[in-house]
């Protein structure tokens, strides 16, 4: 059977495998790096990182992906704050006035066929 690495990317939740080389009863070695022609990897803040050997170290071996790649820098849209949760909670309130009809409607089409919902 086949070894294989599995590599976590940080804002996906999929596992992605790379095949290891056969060891004859040692424990499997790093896989190799892809190779890299210059500037076909980036770094994305957020999104993805290559970090070394010593920035793991840093942080105690722990590979939680977003030790390592962070989160993307806040981008200033030009809104006030007050401005904009007051749009937010107006959209909120229109939402939630449209899931109270959505659920009346769900238990009348329920009562139609034999199920009646009460909910306290």
């Amino acid at each position: 059977m086949e070894e294989v690495a599995l590599y976590f990317t940080a804002g996906r939740n999929a596992l992605s495998p790379c095949p290891l080389p056969q060891s004859e009863g040692k424990m499997p070695s790093p896989p190799t790096p892809l190779p890299q022609s210059e500037g076909s990897y980036k770094d994305i803040k957020g999104f993805c990182k290559s970090a070394t050997l010593a920035d793991i170290e840093k942080h105690n071996f722990v590979l939680t992906p977003g030790r390592y790649v962070g989160i993307p820098d806040e981008v200033d849209d030009g809104i006030a704050f007050e401005e904009k949760m007051e749009i937010l909670t107006k959209e909120l309130a229109m939402q939630m006035r449209e899931g109270l009809a959505l659920d009346e409607e769900i238990k009348l089409q329920l009562k139609k066929v034999g199920f009646a919902l009460e909910v306290d």
